[in-house]
């Protein structure tokens, strides 16, 4: 089957799972896949990540906030952001790597604001740039 360059997936199944939903998704055409963002600590996606990777997909992957994001918690955030696109980078478990998914929905509004966090995200991502080459 000819691969649909374009065309890919969100994919939240689990590593037990990967091995027979790449091959199908592959024999569909795909090979670009989105692995589900877990929250920052959940490192139980990696293995998908690597998986997919392994098996020539164009992959994503990345890590969001687990809970609300305020002043006082947004440096443990970031860090563990870097931490996980470290990993990434040196294991090369992934092509481009997301700093958050829909994080406008988790500051609290007054010590952290969407303006704030904005400005967060972009010396985050100048961070993340430093250390994953994706």
């Amino acid at each position: 089957m000819a691969v649909w360059s374009g065309l890919g997936v969100n994919y939240k199944g689990d590593i037990t799972h990967a091995p027979q939903d790449a091959a199908y998704l592959y024999g569909l055409g795909i090979n670009k896949v989105r692995i589900h963002i877990p929250n920052d600590g959940d490192t139980s996606f990696r293995a998908v990540a690597a998986h997919f990777k392994a098996q020539g997909f164009y992959t994503i992957y990345g890590i969001t906030a687990g809970s609300t994001l305020t002043a006082a918690n947004w440096n443990t955030y970031a860090t563990s952001v870097i931490d996980e696109a470290t990993y990434c980078e040196a294991n090369a478990i992934c092509d481009q790597f997301q700093i958050g998914n829909e994080l406008h929905y988790k500051v609290d509004g007054s010590t952290l604001t969407t303006t704030t966090l904005r400005s967060n995200l972009r010396t985050l991502a100048t961070s993340v740039k430093a250390v994953f080459s994706g």
